[in-house]
């Protein structure tokens, strides 16, 4: 029965997942949740299952500034300046606090460290993506 919620977590976008969702999983289908969004897991399962939803908010929150690709500094830039401009310097700093990051002194280097978390979550969880995808395709070919 989990595996049909594995599979309905992970076609549901993020932001509809609920503790009740989160909670019907093995710990190592979590952790398979908490690897596809790039973020560490350990702990009892409540543990996790508030730290992917709390993580979850954050992403969610980022997701709407532009500038995920790191070859484009000005697209960095420009996210960065308008998460700054977006929030007050403590409402940046608790979203630090969420993600553990260290708390620079400016709203800017919040800003900073906020946007280069939520760049390496995404790497990592496409990696995490991309290894699922090729160990799923060596388990379907045929032994010869």
């Amino acid at each position: 029965m989990s595996r049909g919620w594995l599979f309905r977590i992970i076609t549901t976008p993020p932001a509809a997942w609920s503790a009740d969702d989160l909670g019907r999983l093995t710990g190592s289908e979590l952790g398979s949740v908490a690897a596809l969004m790039g973020v560490g897991m350990t702990g009892r399962k409540a543990e996790r299952i508030a730290r992917i939803l709390a993580l979850r908010d954050l992403r969610v929150t980022l997701a709407h500034f532009a500038g995920d690709d790191e070859a484009d500094q000005a697209g960095l830039h420009a996210a960065v300046d308008a998460l700054a401009a977006a929030y007050r310097g403590r409402e940046l700093r608790e979203m630090c606090l969420v993600a553990q990051l260290y708390l620079g002194k400016t709203k800017r280097a919040k800003a900073v460290a906020l946007i280069q978390w939520r760049n390496s979550c995404r790497r990592r969880g496409q990696q995490a993506l991309r290894e699922a995808k090729a160990a799923t395709r060596a388990e379907a070919r045929p032994v010869q």
